[in-house]
């Protein structure tokens, strides 16, 4: 029998059956029909089973399955079927960073956890750190892609963005702001009078004291930002929606926290199924994060047209874009642009703001010995009067105490995550591409290898210890670091934003550096302090180091110390032109030394090359190492040319071979 006969038959018999075994199975099967597809069966039942599909898609093009040597991921709990480590994910009412802490000690500086498919890399190591988020930030500076983020709308933000051109260019608006010194110093203002009216609303109402924080806080940067002034008393409507927003933020991005992160589809599923009201929260929060970048800009707008406006961050870039006639000039991409990052700013600036004067607070009941301290500093350099900011360098117990605050109780105990754009191996594991990398600021922060008692509040470790700054971990890591951290490095060297312009950088070493994993040849500054322009540069010299990237045109990383100290300020002695006729004028009892060569010279100059016997080179000066001979050629009998434009000599360069003898 031909097999195609064979199976028909197989299959034929398969149904025969007994009329009433027939009819009782259909009326089985109708019963159970009726009863799997009635709306709540239907509703319960089917995200449950879209979701086990999606997974175990998931589970099976993880890459668990593919053959061949490849290396480990970092070690981590052993995962379950389908659902991977998902029991290993911080339970509620648990802070993430002490439920990784646990990982720390059972795994190391490094560990993983594999969810759905997803990897999470937790970082706990200082040198794990600086080598996956720093040194190799061009495959690490990425966000995850998550499609809660998208459906609240907070991609809009430069902290929740891809790394991509968008990026770049928000990075860019919020630089010209950062850098403005001009609203810096409006900047310094604000903070004053608003510092004064917390005082008084503290003393009017002290049990609202984080509640004051929020309002000052929120008070001076919309001033800044906007122009905006807020209501002296009472609830303001915007903060109000603002405060919603950051809200909103702090739950948006917590990693693996929502289910449509782990499985996209379940965002096309309708909002009647149970399980679905994580829609429902995406759409209020997207309004509110449309309203909050909308109605602020839109009054300054507003203000402008009646030049009724304060002057601000966005007033100040819509009049630089402004024609003669006073017509704004934006288009909508530069418009989509300024408005969240208008946004972020504030939003950035006032949540940090309310946390650090928080842990102040708290530290400072805690540890009344560092208040009494403080204190008496105070009142020893200002005499009675209150405080401004051009008091800092006068108050360095105080600043070293805003240090301690933002070390011992850190803002962001757990670093938001980058992602890697590309497959990376790491001391023998492999770290996939789209991986989560999330960094423990808290332990790094509370390592007792690198802070002498951690859980103590000590402002005396950056004073007499020089343990490391915090600001390199609070700040952020690689190329998603806070946009201010460099006018910050200044700051923590002693320079106020009114002498940043005095701030000057002597480009050095040019060549390869194997920790940005690039073949270009980056460029490294040596950072000075001139006070005055006829000052000799390197009498200041400062502890950051700037690299910049001379074909991308930016700065991708700043060399901070471990130990960090605060800029000299010895004074010196110049001698400046103007000091000439003050103190005699010039010498006039000096004979004229005159050299003469009856031939002409011996050797030919064209512009900056000079040619002498067989030999030809480039003379130049600097203020580094004074003349400089470079492009050092010799003709070997006049018939071959020997090039040697490696041969590079300074004078200074060459006494000190004489001296030593070399």
């Amino acid at each position: 029998m031909p097999p195609r006969m064979l199976h028909n038959r197989v299959y034929a018999a398969d149904y025969q059956r007994p009329a009433r075994q027939d009819s009782a199975q259909r009326a089985a099967e109708s019963r159970i029909m009726q009863v799997m597809f009635q709306p709540s069966i239907v509703e319960a039942v089917f995200p449950l089973l879209a979701a086990f599909c999606l997974t175990l898609y998931l589970f099976l093009h993880t890459g668990r399955f593919q053959t061949g040597a490849r290396l480990p991921l970092p070690p981590g709990p052993k995962p379950l079927p389908v659902v991977g480590n998902i029991l290993s994910l911080p339970p509620n009412g648990v802070p993430e960073y002490k439920h990784w802490l646990g990982f720390k000690d059972r795994y190391g500086p490094i560990s993983s956890i594999t969810v759905l498919g997803q990897t999470t890399i937790i970082l706990h190591g200082k040198q794990e750190v600086q080598d996956l988020l720093e040194n190799m930030s061009t495959k690490t500076s990425d966000r995850p892609l998550s499609t809660f983020v998208r459906m609240t709308g907070c991609d809009r933000y430069i902290t929740f963005m891809s790394y991509n051109a968008t990026w770049r260019r928000h990075r860019k608006i919020m630089h010209q702001f950062l850098g403005t010194e001009k609203l810096s110093r409006r900047f310094d203002g604000v903070l004053d009078l608003e510092s004064r009216r917390l005082l008084l609303r503290v003393l009017a109402t002290p049990q609202n004291l984080i509640q004051h924080f929020k309002t000052q806080a929120s008070a001076a940067v919309l001033r800044l930002t906007y122009g905006y002034a807020i209501e002296p008393s009472g609830l303001d409507p915007l903060v109000s929606i603002i405060e919603e927003m950051m809200d909103s933020l702090s739950k948006t991005f917590v990693p693996l926290s929502w289910t449509v992160n782990i499985i996209p589809a379940l965002r096309f599923l309708p909002s009647f199924l149970p399980g679905m009201s994580f829609k429902h929260t995406a759409r209020r929060w997207y309004a509110i994060n449309d309203l909050v970048t909308r109605i602020p800009y839109l009054f300054v707008a507003q203000q402008m047209v009646k030049n009724t406006h304060r002057p601000s961050f966005v007033s100040s870039f819509l009049q630089d874009n402004m024609k003669p006639n006073g017509q704004a000039v934006i288009d909508d991409d530069t418009e989509r642009a300024i408005m969240p990052v208008a946004g972020i700013m504030y939003g950035g600036a006032s949540d940090t703001t309310v946390s650090v004067l928080s842990a102040f607070v708290l530290a400072m009941v805690l540890f009344p010995d560092v208040q009494d301290k403080a204190q008496r500093e105070i009142d020893g350099a200002l005499g009675g009067r209150l405080p401004q900011l051009e008091d800092r360098e006068n108050l360095p117990y105080v600043a070293a105490v805003v240090k301690e605050a933002m070390r011992w109780f850190p803002i962001t105990p757990v670093n938001v995550p980058h992602a890697a754009t590309a497959e990376i191996h790491y001391k023998g594991y492999r770290i996939p591409k789209g991986s989560c990398l999330i960094a423990s600021s808290w332990w790094l922060l509370h390592d007792p290898a690198t802070y002498d008692d951690p859980d103590s509040f000590s402002p005396e470790r950056f004073l007499v210890r020089n343990e490391p700054d915090p600001a390199a971990v609070v700040f952020g890591f690689g190329r998603r670091v806070c946009p201010g951290r460099q006018t910050k490095q200044c700051k923590i060297s002693g320079i106020s934003k009114e002498e940043t312009h005095k701030v000057y950088g002597d480009p050095w070493t040019i060549s390869y550096d194997k920790r940005f994993v690039s073949n270009v040849r980056l460029q490294q500054a040596l950072m000075y302090f001139r006070p005055h322009i006829e000052d000799w540069q390197y009498q200041y010299p400062m502890d950051f180091c700037p690299i910049y990237d001379s074909e991308k045109r930016r700065i991708i990383h700043i060399n901070v110390p471990e130990t960090r100290r605060s800029l000299r300020r010895e004074p010196i002695t110049n001698y400046y032109p103007a000091d000439i006729d003050v103190k005699g004028g010039y010498r006039k009892d000096l004979k004229a030394l005159v050299i003469v060569q009856p031939e002409d010279p011996s050797f030919k100059l064209d512009s900056r090359e000079i040619e002498w016997q067989d030999w030809k080179f480039q003379i130049g000066f600097n203020y580094r190492e004074g003349f400089v001979l470079s492009d050092i050629r010799y003709h070997n009998s006049g018939t071959m040319e020997i090039q040697t434009d490696r041969i590079r000599e300074s004078m200074p360069s060459i006494l000190v071979n004489i001296v030593l003898g070399t």
